[in-house]
């Protein structure tokens, strides 16, 4: 196992831009969706709707398991399975955590031509995200223990 602030960690949480996160129901089954994340203080931070099966999972389970690959420098056929505990919260994550997000996502190389490529899709998105019932969420998961696994 290996240490959440092990150099190797730092290293996917940094290169990775998508977690496929697994998370267990109330009733116990199994529920894995791939999400941005941002990691910042020591956290890793997803955005979500308060009342998504992710959030509504976590609220039952804070028990969860990411496993994320390289997408920008890919370490072939390795993976990072990191344990977490993670905690929902009602409404936007701070301003540091929002900056960070568009600076990842919006901002990076190539990022904003993608964006304004598909600006036609804007609505669409916006109409997708306006589904989630209970308004905006976020949830923190803080690192227990990594592992280097083969890349699925």
């Amino acid at each position: 196992m290996l240490a959440p602030d092990a150099p190797l960690v730092r290293e996917f949480l940094r290169d990775s831009l998508v977690a496929h996160v697994a998370t267990r129901s109330a009733a116990g089954h199994p529920f894995v969706t791939p999400l941005w994340f941002t990691p910042h203080a020591g956290v890793l931070w997803v955005t979500t709707g308060f009342d998504s099966r992710l959030a509504r999972n976590i609220a039952h389970q804070p028990k969860v398991t990411l496993l994320l690959w390289s997408e920008s420098r890919p370490r072939p056929g390795e993976a990072l399975r990191l344990r977490t505990e993670a905690t929902r919260h009602a409404g936007f994550p701070p301003w540091s955590v929002l900056l960070r997000i568009a600076t990842r996502y919006y901002l990076a190389p190539r990022a904003l031509a993608s964006e304004f490529q598909n600006a036609t899709r804007w609505l669409l998105r916006a109409r997708y995200y306006s589904q989630i019932g209970g308004g905006p969420g976020h949830v923190r998961l803080a690192p227990l223990a990594a592992e280097v696994v083969s890349r699925p």
